[in-house]
C-alpha cells in the first residue's frame, strides 16, 4: 500500500488497482468518482468515471447518483489526499461503502501501459 500515512475513515478502504481492475471488467455495479483536478489520466484505460467533482462537492454529486447509503463508491484522482478527503465527507454523511484507490497515476497508466 502507498499511502499507509493517510488516515481513511471507519467506512472507507484502500483498493488497489487489480481490485479496480477487476470490478470494471467483472461489470459489477458501483460508482467511480474522480475527485482529481486532471481528468484525462485515465485516457486509454478502461476506467470510466461515472462523474467527475471536486471533494467538496462529493456528497451531493453522490445523492444526485444514487440515495443509497450502501452503494458501493470508488474514489479515483490524481491526488491520493483529495480521495481521501471526499471518503471523510462521505462517511461523514452516512454512506458506507467507500473505496479510495490507492495506486497513483503513473501506475494506473503503467498498469493499463498507456
Amino acid at each position: 500500500m502507498l499511502f499507509f500515512n493517510k488516515k481513511l475513515p471507519e467506512n472507507a478502504l484502500w483498493l488497489d488497482i487489480f481490485q479496480l481492475d477487476n470490478l470494471v471488467r467483472q461489470k459489477v455495479p458501483f460508482a467511480i468518482l474522480d475527485v482529481g483536478d486532471k481528468s484525462d489520466w485515465l485516457q486509454g484505460t478502461p476506467i470510466t468515471p461515472t462523474q467527475t467533482t471536486k471533494p467538496k462537492n462529493v456528497v451531493e454529486t453522490v445523492q444526485n447518483i444514487t440515495p443509497d447509503l450502501q452503494y458501493p463508491l470508488v474514489l479515483i484522482s490524481n491526488k491520493v489526499t483529495k480521495s481521501v478527503k471526499a471518503s471523510k465527507l462521505l462517511d461523514q454523511q452516512g454512506f458506507i461503502n467507500i473505496y479510495v484507490l490507492e495506486t497513483s497515476t503513473e501506475q494506473v497508466r503503467a498498469f493499463y501501459k498507456v
